[in-house]
């Protein structure tokens, strides 16, 4: 659970833009209900359990379970919380810290300072100290919520432990394995099984010495308003929450509240365990670490709530979360199956009638009959119910896999399964080194780190990029890459009962065949595209990589029981079992900019606003700088236009034009490879070694694409469209690297890609599209410094095609979380014949600079992209019938080009 920012708008005229209002910091999944207050049952009483010595036992009092579940009374108001407590083993050790213990076949390993539990965050210098051994402390005391976060943390993490290393054996000892395993071989060395990281020489931070572990701190009693319990996992913190409004009320009661947020630990855990490889006697280390979801909602958000949700029922056995803790007071707990009784009889378990994608998107159960549909919200926690319910359906059906006779014993062993299938899934989908297996490791084998052939990302320099915002977890990717795991895991491994078919219907019924193909090909790259577009150096991998992985006699010393041949064939899906699951083509994303009563776009240009997005805005773990004394929040003047100076945020409301929902729409304002150098001899960067050399510089003009700009107006196209080669408008770049790093001076690759906007141009009465790095240059007459992005201008990221108009670092993706049919996406939030406000948040904005020396009345063009989740050409080849490549995504091919043009105005 997190904190996220909501803007809104109120609608003032038919076609008028929104103006923006107020920003509020929200918890949307914790609406407030006030209820009356009711007495606590005076039967059902525990007084045996408080009984008995727990001198140097390790022994405390704590909440085995919730009070509601305890009592079995729903609507517990106020209870004497002595009645539900019971005397557990919480620990050992002296103080309220631990390490991790994890155990793979005969190896073991032990961590320091794996988590610790404090009080609230101004009492973190010492954990609290047993008393005589013992943990009996004053029920309903500080000390006595410190002592039972504890135990519920230890518990989840040794059964979390205990089921991974059931994974581990079956990936890499079980044998019988048809496709390499992504989770992490030598967790013992790397520590990947928690949160591991990088221990650098002090000396030269650049050489890692070897790998630690970072330490969660847990706090059993944040002040949070309103009520809340979050996760941070940029600070390794876990605050379980408390305020004065209900003083009697903690989240620290609730162990489901407690296994929830330390499921957001865990996904961070199976995310980052490839980021860390070791070789005698050297580790490499991963500059970035991975995050499932990264924006304020996005789907790999909520498939990381899903998961956390589940980890709930992982470890209760219960198909409901937060029955005190959120449900009692806030309406906002929330179900893991579809005959739970808060979905009032809307969804069911029969053929058709499941919580499917997309359609419940933005399904909140809680909501009150009669209660205005302007209450839709892009909430990671309502998407992530689609999530939880598969995930729990499916461990109810793997439990017939167990040959246990009690159903704790077959929950256990089902559960087993789906975390070894949440591993290997995210293992693989956070990869940072884009290799996707320890079985070809380039450290393992003693080869250049750097070395080509990526698997599972576009290469290793791209990964964060490709991994967080280009090509990032959504419902397709990564349903694919768990189905993946379920054929050849699974379904011919581990429980052949549980059909490959079986598979896909479950899938269908929850909307969620979203593929043609398994991708067990691996697409990092083609094989036939590696050489010098991978590896600057070391061409020879090509063709010794493709021959391990098409090889089906290849022999492995890691699992060597086992065969891989992942490109021998590509599997498909049966199509038979796709009827719930609606694809659609790109072409109905549309444009329009000529509705009636619908604005085409929104525009944020509020002063206040726009600062507290950029307060919040990173770029790989860091602050992003904006283009002082060029553009900043101090010129933005809330005109609800685009004006000189003005940080401005962007919302695209575009437009489902066929008849099924679309989910999951990405909108793309990053580089991409859509111009072209207008003399191929004309290579060098415009910076002051090269025109002091007397070179001539690039001069970039845009491509043809989607018939505009046409050949009068600049618009470029190849000499023979059939045949592209390096350069053409046709040919992509395969590593989108810009700079030739091995030239003696500053100088673009020919496919270097470049950013989405042109300025036009008027010359000799012709109207013509060019580069911003030719107009600044040939109108306005500025220097490198007036540019934005100016203090980097010497540098490797510094592009003078975005000196006029520039998308902010880690705000240049948006997301749009469900279109209804036949509307747009504002539609689609609220009633249009009624509604007075909509609601827009931080992932569905783009933030643009827009440089002070623009000259008002000066027009640009802007090459957004845009797919969705449920489409059926946005990520496979409909030539080819195979999933695109990751450097295929460089380019047009994946996407809907956007063009959306504007004139700068004071």
């Amino acid at each position: 659970m997190v904190y996220g920012r909501l803007i809104t708008f109120t609608k003032k005229t038919a076609k008028a833009p929104f103006t923006a209002l107020a920003m509020l910091l929200a918890f949307v999944s914790l609406a407030s209900s006030c209820q009356e207050a009711l007495e606590a049952p005076s039967s059902g009483k525990r007084d045996d359990s408080l009984n008995g010595n727990f001198y140097y036992t390790g022994k405390g009092y704590v909440y085995e379970s919730n009070p509601i579940i305890a009592s079995g009374y729903a609507n517990l108001s106020y209870p004497s919380m002595k009645d539900y407590v019971s005397a557990k083993v919480v620990t050992t050790n002296s103080y309220l810290e631990t390490p991790c213990f994890f155990q793979a076949n005969s190896l073991a390993t032990t961590t320091s300072d794996c988590f610790r539990v404090f009080n609230d965050v101004d009492s973190i210098s010492s954990p609290l100290q047993a008393n005589n051994g013992g943990w009996n402390y004053p029920i309903g005391s500080d000390e006595f919520y410190q002592i039972n976060s504890f135990y519920h943390v230890n518990k989840v993490l040794t059964r979390f432990y205990e089921a991974l290393a059931q994974a581990h054996s079956n990936v890499h000892y079980g044998g019988g394995n048809l496709i390499p395993p992504a989770t992490k071989f030598d967790m013992e060395n790397t520590l990947s099984f928690w949160l591991a990281k990088g221990l650098a020489d002090p000396s030269n931070p650049s050489s890692i010495l070897g790998v630690e572990n970072s330490t969660l701190n847990v706090f059993s009693k944040c002040y949070l308003d309103p009520f809340n319990a979050y996760y941070s996992p940029a600070e390794n913190k876990l605050c379980l929450g408390w305020n004065e409004q209900r003083p009697f009320l903690y989240a620290a009661q609730d162990p489901s509240v407690i296994y929830h947020e330390m499921g957001h630990v865990l996904v961070k855990v199976m995310m980052n365990q490839r980021n860390v490889s070791y070789r005698f006697p050297n580790y490499y280390v991963t500059p970035y670490k991975s995050e499932l979801g990264d924006l304020f909602y996005d789907e790999g958000k909520a498939i990381n709530e899903g998961i956390s949700d589940w980890f709930s029922y992982f470890i209760t056995g219960r198909s409901h979360f937060g029955e005190w803790a959120l449900g009692r007071f806030f309406k906002a707990s929330r179900a893991m199956t579809e005959d739970d009784g808060i979905h009032k009889g809307l969804v069911s378990k029969l053929p058709g009638e499941r919580l499917s994608y997309p359609h419940y998107v933005y399904y909140n159960p809680n909501q009150e009959e009669g209660e205005s549909e302007d209450a839709n919200n892009e909430d990671a926690h309502y998407a992530g119910q689609i999530v939880s319910h598969y995930l729990v359906s499916l461990t109810e059906e793997l439990k017939s896999c167990s040959a246990a006779s009690d159903s704790e014993a077959r929950h256990k062993d089902a559960g087993n399964l789906v975390l070894m299938l949440l591993n290997e899934t995210l293992a693989e989908l956070g990869d940072m080194s884009a290799k996707g297996t320890d079985v070809f490791d380039q450290f393992r084998q003693g080869l250049d780190p750097d070395m080509g052939a990526f698997f599972v990302n576009l290469n290793s320099q791209e990964s964060y990029r490709w991994g967080h915002q280009v090509n990032p977890p959504n419902f397709r990717k990564f349903f694919q890459t768990f189905a993946k795991n379920i054929h050849y895991k699974i379904s011919s491994k581990l429980c052949p009962s549980f059909s490959t078919d079986e598979s896909e219907q479950l899938l269908d019924e929850y909307g969620l065949l979203l593929f043609n193909e398994y991708g067990d090909m691996k697409k990092g790259v083609a094989f036939t595209d590696m050489g010098t577009y991978v590896d600057k150096t070391l061409t020879d991998y090509a063709s010794y990589f493709y021959g391990l992985y098409t090889s089906c006699a290849f022999w492995n010393p890691y699992t060597p029981v086992d065969n891989y041949c992942p490109l021998y064939s590509s599997t498909q899906i049966n199509e038979l079992n796709r009827r719930n699951t609606v694809l659609v083509s790109k072409d109905y994303l549309e444009f329009p900019t000529d509705r009636d009563g619908v604005s085409p776009v929104y525009i944020l240009d509020s002063r206040p606003e726009i600062e507290k997005l950029l307060a919040t805005l990173t770029f790989e773990g860091k602050n992003v700088q904006t283009s002082e004394g060029s553009a900043g929040a101090e010129y933005n003047n809330n005109n609800i236009k685009i004006s000189p100076g003005e940080i401005v945020g962007l919302t695209l409301n575009l437009f489902n034009n066929s008849n099924s929902p679309i989910g999951g729409v990405q909108i793309l304002a990053n580089d991409w490879d859509h111009m072209k150098l207008h003399d191929q001899n004309d290579m060098y960067v415009n910076r002051t070694e090269n025109r002091n050399a007397g070179l001539d510089t690039a001069t970039w003009a845009p491509c043809k694409i989607n018939g505009w700009p046409t050949e009068n107006e600049n618009g470029m196209i190849d000499d023979v469209p059939s045949s592209p080669v390096e350069g053409d408008c046709g040919f992509t770049s395969r590593d989108n690297f810009v700079m030739d790093e091995n030239s003696a001076q500053p100088k673009y690759l020919k496919d270097a890609p470049q950013p989405i906007c042109m300025v036009q141009y008027s010359s000799d009465n012709e109207t013509q599209w060019v580069s911003q790095d030719f107009y600044r240059r040939t109108v306005l007459g500025l220097d490198a410094d007036q540019c934005l992005n100016s203090p980097s201008y010497s540098g490797d990221d510094f592009n003078p095609n975005e000196c006029l108009i520039r998308f902010l670092p880690g705000a240049e993706h948006a997301m749009l979380g469900k279109i209804d049919p036949q509307k747009a996406w504002s539609e689609t939030l609220t009633d249009a014949s009624s509604a007075s406000k909509l609601t827009v948040q931080q992932n569905n904005l783009t933030l643009m600079e827009v440089n002070k020396r623009i000259s008002p009345g000066t027009s640009f063009a802007c090459r957004f992209r845009a797919r969705f989740t449920n489409c059926s050409d946005c990520f496979q080849d409909p030539d080819s019938g195979e999933d695109y490549a990751d450097y295929e995504m460089i380019g047009e091919k994946p996407f809907k080009v956007i063009d959306f043009k504007f004139t700068v105005v004071n």
